[in-house]
């Protein structure tokens, strides 16, 4: 029944994937925590280490490892021979297992090894499930490892915690502060890296796996150094050591906590995803495309010490979920993709995890619940914290105004017009909603679609020169969840023979409301034939522009497998 309870809970951690959700473009890049490798040819030349929990969620996540697949991998990684599950790591990582279905990977087949010589691993090829900055707190493990050149012994030496024993050492030594390797067997503690003998081909890899008190002493905190060493030569790595979690964090990404009915359930396997979907994406289309949805918004969760200090490795469960496999207590008000996250290294925004959380049917508040999982999580045991996002309404009419009404149609004069969306109700619909504008005739718009912050869209209107009576600006809100779209249309005026446009407050020619005077200057019609324009183009972004920035520093970027679809 534990072994059940524990596969299920890795199999959540999948979901977590961060990034891999995700998708798509180049893979994650490294924490930094991994050194480059030295130039001489003795001696270790790199030094990587892997938070034990942190790799096995991101071998499930990112190198399609099976649950217990990655816990193996993860757990014996000082057993290297070439059947074994470091291998098998190694092999996945390398996309060895892209083409198998979920079926295969789910069966115990992911990345078998076709030939007897061990893989001999680059550090560059762990950067994608490397998010953990060389960080533990208690109860956590650091597996340390050391890239060889030379077949010759080594020992690890920590400044801190324990080093110990290989799993399959039958040995009487117990753990301490070093660990010597100079055999070929792990039932001796033994690498065939470190026997000194030609005829045990090794992979070019040593490990060694640290572990800290549950509850460390506070001169037991902070940056402390374990060393690899070989043939008198030896190398370095930082890590660092934190105190036990005590509270999370949650917070509006860019302080966007209201978000709209209508997003949709998550695609079939094989179906392509929607704009309108409610799955997670780290790409940066993804997190560009959450952040002006509608639909959507992202809430930040962080694991903190007592002193403010952000945790890596916390598994946090949330509820309700957006769409669960049985359909039983979901909300119809709406829910988060992801059932569990891990606070991982994501770059600019620190380390936590951005989780995606969607409207559906009804608007209401929707309280979102989140806990600590202890099963991945150590000795975090805070209470489970809240956060609400009010999800509103559509768009239900739009009034169109210009701004001068009438200019001097000379091919460089323009106008700005805005689009003011309401909801039924009267209230502001939630930021995101797309306008798409267009010139009938004679004119260009630019941008050609622009979105919503506080209900309102502007586009800039450029009439040619000598046009006659005017431009025509046409304004269509095709929201998913409405019936119909939204249309309207209003005329940018040309001044006869080319005049400044009156003060404002004057009337202006041809009748009508004068520039400025707050009169508006459009109505709701009936559907308009033709358009004009690209309404698919894009313009300018109107809001959020610092995302780019964000999401190209955290490098919430999709590796090569996409999120992978639970039972």
């Amino acid at each position: 029944m534990m072994l059940r309870k524990f596969t299920r809970a890795l199999r959540v951690t999948a979901l977590v994937a961060i990034l891999a959700a995700t998708l798509g473009g180049a893979a994650l890049v490294g924490s930094g925590s991994s050194v480059e490798p030295k130039a001489a040819e003795a001696g270790p030349t790199a030094m990587l280490g892997l938070n034990k929990d942190m790799c096995v969620a991101m071998a499930v996540a990112f190198a399609g490892l099976a649950d217990l697949d990655a816990l193996s991998a993860c757990g014996v990684m000082m057993v290297q021979d070439a059947e074994s599950s470091f291998q098998k790591l190694v092999r996945c990582l390398r996309g060895a297992d892209k083409d198998l279905s979920t079926e295969e990977r789910d069966s115990n087949v992911t990345c078998l090894l076709t030939g007897p010589t061990p893989l001999r691993p680059d550090p560059s090829e762990f950067a994608v499930i490397d998010r953990d900055k060389n960080y533990v707190h208690g109860s956590q493990q650091l597996i340390v490892m050391a890239f060889v050149n030379d077949d010759a012994p080594v020992r690890f030496h920590t400044d801190t915690g324990v080093l110990l024993n290989n799993p399959l050492y039958l040995g009487t030594r117990t753990p301490g502060k070093d660990f010597y390797c100079e055999t070929a067997s792990p039932l001796t503690n033994g690498d065939p890296d470190c026997d000194g003998d030609p005829a045990t081909v090794g992979d070019g890899v040593v490990v060694g796996v640290i572990e800290f008190d549950l509850i460390p002493d506070e001169d037991e905190l902070g940056d402390f150094e374990v060393m690899a060493i070989q043939e008198g030569i030896a190398f370095p790595m930082t890590f660092r050591v934190q105190d036990v979690p005590e509270t999370m964090s949650l917070d509006y990404l860019f302080g966007k906590g209201t978000i709209q009915t209508g997003a949709t359930d998550p695609p079939e396997p094989g179906e392509p995803v929607e704009a309108t979907d409610c799955v997670f994406a780290g790409s940066t289309a993804g997190v560009l495309g959450a952040i002006n949805s509608p639909y959507k918004a992202i809430i930040l969760i962080k694991s903190l010490t007592q002193d403010g200090e952000e945790v890596i490795g916390t598994l946090f469960n949330w509820e309700p979920l957006f769409k669960t496999a049985s359909g039983d207590d979901e909300s119809k008000i709406g829910g988060v993709a992801l059932p569990s996250t891990p606070t991982l290294d994501t770059g600019a925004i620190g380390i936590g995890f951005p989780q995606f959380v969607c409207g559906k049917e009804e608007p209401g508040t929707l309280t979102l619940k989140v806990e600590v999982n202890t099963l991945l999580s150590g000795n975090a045991e805070f209470e489970q914290d809240e956060i609400d996002v009010t999800v509103v309404g559509p768009p239900a009419t739009m009034e169109l105004t210009a701004d001068p009404k009438a200019i001097a149609c000379d091919g460089t004069q323009t106008s700005k017009v805005t689009a003011t969306l309401k909801r039924a109700d009267g209230g502001n619909p939630a930021n995101g909603a797309d306008v798409a504008f267009s010139a009938v005739a004679l004119g260009s718009v630019n941008p050609l679609v622009a979105d919503t912050t506080d209900g309102v869209a502007t586009t800039t209107v450029s009439p040619l020169s000598n046009v006659g009576r005017g431009v025509t600006v046409l304004a269509e809100v095709d929201d998913a969840s409405l019936d119909d779209p939204i249309k309207g249309s209003i005329l940018v005026e040309c001044l006869p023979g080319g005049a400044a446009p009156p003060p404002a407050g004057q009337p202006a020619p041809g009748g009508g409301a004068a520039p400025g005077s707050g009169r508006p200057g459009g109505t709701i019609t009936g559907p308009d034939t033709g358009s004009g324009g690209d309404l698919d183009g894009r313009g300018a972004l109107s809001a959020w522009p610092a995302v780019a920035l964000f999401v190209g520093a955290m490098g919430l970027a999709g590796a090569r497998f996409a999120l992978r679809r639970t039972d």
